[in-house]
């Protein structure tokens, strides 16, 4: 989003016109890198 200048997750979805299915992926991943980073941090 910062190489597109996109404000928001959904104006970016649109512009990549990504369907349900890889929404669903690329939020999976960031909520597996968030729980990740968290994890980190409380080591």
């Amino acid at each position: 989003m910062a190489m597109t200048g996109h404000k928001t997750q959904e104006n970016f979805m649109k512009y990549i016109k990504a369907d349900n299915r890889k929404h669903a992926e690329i939020l999976d991943n960031l909520i597996k890198e968030d729980t990740k980073r968290k994890a980190a941090m409380v080591k």
